[in-house]
């Protein structure tokens, strides 16, 4: 993955932690993607969008991730 799509998936990340009720918001500096950057690879943060809040069989658990393999 290139720096830029690096940068796309954080942002996703970002945002759909955003929507959540905790708030992750975007801030001028950046500081939030360069936070995430320490806490996930690319392909993690991928993964973690495709995760769900709410439990799930391994068979629905599977179908999102199919792709990356």
């Amino acid at each position: 993955m290139s720096a830029k799509n690096d940068d796309i998936v954080y942002r996703k990340l970002q945002k759909y932690l955003d929507s959540l009720p905790i708030d992750y918001p975007k801030t001028e500096s950046g500081v939030e993607i360069r936070i995430l950057k320490s806490f996930f690879t690319p392909q993690e943060a991928e993964i973690a969008l495709k995760l769900k809040l709410i439990p799930q069989e391994a068979k629905a658990l599977f179908r999102p991730f199919k792709k990356m393999l």
